[in-house]
């Protein structure tokens, strides 16, 4: 057999983990890209599930009459058949006499993981869990931030720790240089996209409005961006801006609230 197999085989026995590991991590709330570490890291820390799910898969495999030969795994862990290979007939016989319970075998302990992860990703979602424990929080630190959650981070005895709860909308505010002189736009973040490594790209807004960063408002003065003669609408459905191009952004939550109708 080829010197490879062993590997292939490590890898087969490591892949429950692995695919628990991609479907619980990838995030289903944004286009945030999947960022694998490398494939040896990739295999540590996902030892443990897959330790977990091959035990459980053995286990039943064993009540249903299908005992595990682990003679046979560990001569083709270490690729190495006796004297003389006196050893690898018994391994070919486990392959070829078995080969429908070993491809069920692997096939249901690639598809459960795979679905238990997924499972797991939508509850930590749907019943936000990710905002009480650090430990479930998923890497797109930016959702967190458009989405006004990161405000649950809070420690509850911290000043900050105040709750921005039941968001329409988020008005972005940044600082971009048009040849020699920084405007400030702002406007409605409508989407958001990440380049492959995972970092901030783009930022589509709507209903923007922009003004020279020189003409800065009186202390006194309302800050309103609509009534405000400074600003001045940047006419179109949508704005594009590249992340790389602005110097400072500030971030502003607002709520839309119905009043009742009075008779």
């Amino acid at each position: 057999m080829s010197i490879a197999f062993p590997a292939i085989l490590i890898l087969f026995l490591v892949s429950p983990g692995l695919l628990f590991r991609y479907f619980y991590r990838i995030d289903l709330r944004s286009n945030y890209p999947f960022i694998p570490i490398s494939l040896t890291d990739e295999i540590a820390s996902s030892l443990l599930v897959a330790t977990l799910f091959q035990s459980l898969w053995v286990f039943l495999a064993s009540s249903l009459g299908a005992d595990v030969n682990f003679e046979a795994v560990i001569y083709l862990l270490i690729g190495v058949y006796g004297k003389e290979q006196q050893y690898l007939g018994v391994v070919t016989r486990s392959i070829t006499d078995y080969q429908p319970h070993i491809f069920s075998y692997f096939f249901s302990l690639a598809l459960v993981p795979s679905l238990v992860g997924l499972g797991l990703n939508w509850a930590v979602h749907e019943f936000r869990l990710d905002r009480k424990f650090s430990l479930l929080r998923f890497s797109d630190e930016w959702y967190y931030l458009f989405r006004g959650e990161i405000s649950n981070f809070a420690s509850p005895k911290s000043q900050n720790s105040k709750l921005v709860k039941n968001i329409a909308g988020v008005y972005l505010a940044t600082v971009v240089d048009q040849g020699k002189e920084p405007y400030l736009y702002r406007g409605i973040i409508d989407y958001y996209y990440f380049d492959k490594g995972g970092c901030l790209d783009r930022i589509v807004l709507k209903s923007v409005y922009r003004r020279r960063l020189t003409e800065d408002r009186i202390t006194t003065q309302t800050p309103n961006t609509v009534q405000d003669e400074r600003f001045y609408e940047v006419v179109g459905d949508y704005f594009v801006l590249k992340y790389s191009e602005m110097q400072t952004i500030n971030i502003q939550y607002f709520k839309i609230t119905l009043e009742p109708l009075l008779d």
